[in-house]
């Protein structure tokens, strides 16, 4: 027997999908709160099945709904490539969404993808900046098409494709005279300086004085004013930084770049033609090395 999902529940479905807020999807739609949660109850109903787990505050996908939503993006997509390709316009266009973390959206994402942006403005691409333990729960809860990451999700229905490393080395103040006894991370939960260090050092422990930044370009600014030292990776450094490595850290930590994204039976194209730029470009990005630095490399 035929199943035919009726459209405005589906409308209130996906609404509530982006959002996780059942009472600003209802305000998107213009109805009450009562009416909005009416729909989605007979979306679930129909499907036999809960398409969201409701917390106190908020609302999260269960596996079926994310399931329901990655069908609901991929027939919008289908749709509007079908209705281009009949009205002769062979240009992409549509919106994709991409998250990664500080040291890979601003100086790898965007260059990777600037010919293809170029060559199809109709394409809209909006970049997210994210901490890497944010960007696995922004994928599975489908707010995002693709997330650059250096943790593999290992999750069926989800692949992760190697597009490159990062070399991370530890930098200072170029003249010396800045704080070495502190290390300089994004926030609390920021390891990333203390795993450094521990390899770098053949498994030291030691404990370390760190002083936080947000994201790697407050890193990259409180280095070069002195406030402390910084892993940083060797593609974001340029001459005018005035930063140096810090002696006898002639080494670089090489971490996997990962693109990652929902399995498809069928990609529309202009998730391909992302997912193929980024493919072909990111690595470029990632090897660059404008201050000439000369280290060795480890993983």
């Amino acid at each position: 027997m035929k199943v035919e999902l009726q459209s405005r529940n589906v409308e209130a479905f996906l609404l509530a999908a982006k959002t996780l807020h059942f009472g600003k999807a209802a305000e998107l739609l213009c109805i009450t709160p009562s009416a909005f949660s009416q729909r989605i109850t007979s979306l679930e109903s129909q499907l036999q099945s809960r398409l969201f787990h409701r917390q106190a505050n908020t609302i999260t996908l269960t596996e079926v709904g994310d399931r329901l939503l990655r069908y609901c993006e991929a027939v919008a997509g289908l749709e509007e490539e079908l209705l281009r390709d009949i009205g002769g316009n062979k240009s992409l266009g549509g919106t994709v969404n991409i998250a990664g973390f500080s040291s890979a959206s601003r100086s790898v994402l965007m260059p990777a993808l600037q010919a293809l942006q170029l060559a199809h403005p109709e394409l809209t691409v909006h970049f997210r900046v994210a901490h890497m333990y944010e960007l696995r729960e922004i994928l599975l809860r489908g707010q995002v098409d693709f997330i650059v990451s250096q943790d593999e999700i290992e999750r069926a229905g989800f692949q992760s494709l190697l597009v490159g490393h990062e070399h991370n080395v530890l930098v200072e103040r170029a003249d010396g005279q800045g704080q070495s006894e502190v290390y300089l991370d994004h926030n609390q939960s920021d390891d990333f300086t203390e795993r450094f260090l521990h390899r770098h050092d053949g498994g030291s422990d030691k404990l370390i004085r760190r002083r936080f930044c947000d994201d790697i370009y407050g890193i990259l600014d409180a280095a070069r004013l002195g406030f402390g030292r910084g892993v940083v990776p060797v593609h974001l450094l340029s001459p005018d930084m005035g930063l140096r490595l810090v002696p006898g850290y002639e080494r670089a930590w090489a971490t996997p770049v990962l693109l990652q994204f929902p399995h498809r039976d069928y990609y529309p194209a202009p998730l391909r033609a992302v997912r193929d730029a980024l493919i072909n470009h990111c690595r470029d990005a990632l090897a660059v090395n404008r201050c000439q630095l000369r280290y060795t490399v480890f993983e």
